[in-house]
């Protein structure tokens, strides 16, 4: 099984752009609160980046702003990147589905 379940808050508006070959893509970095405090007392965030594609980019362009607090599920790949003379193998979260928690665009309560 090859899943990831994520609930956070989007840390900007989403961004749609086109690859050369015709693709909606849009990179979304999710604010994730961690369950547990750290010893100063607080909760720390992770900011995770996540690629969604097509329908799922475009979606959650039209529906969610900055703020919102989305569950998103998708799946892990590996793609190779390039830093200076290295070739690495790195993950890449790749956003499948979603439902809405709030701050949806017209219902900024």
């Amino acid at each position: 099984m090859n899943d990831f379940v994520l609930v956070g808050r989007l840390t900007r508006d989403v961004e749609i752009h086109q690859t050369s070959s015709g693709k909606q893509v849009a990179e979304i970095t999710l604010g994730v609160r961690r369950e547990f405090k750290n010893s100063e007392g607080n909760y720390d965030t992770d900011f995770i980046n996540i690629t969604c594609w097509e329908y799922l980019a475009t979606n959650l362009a039209e529906i969610c702003n900055k703020g919102a607090l989305i569950i998103i599920k998708g799946r892990i790949a590996t793609k190779k990147t390039t830093i200076g003379d290295y070739t690495i193998t790195v993950p890449e979260l790749i956003g499948e589905t979603f439902m809405l928690g709030s701050n949806v665009k017209g219902n900024e309560d």
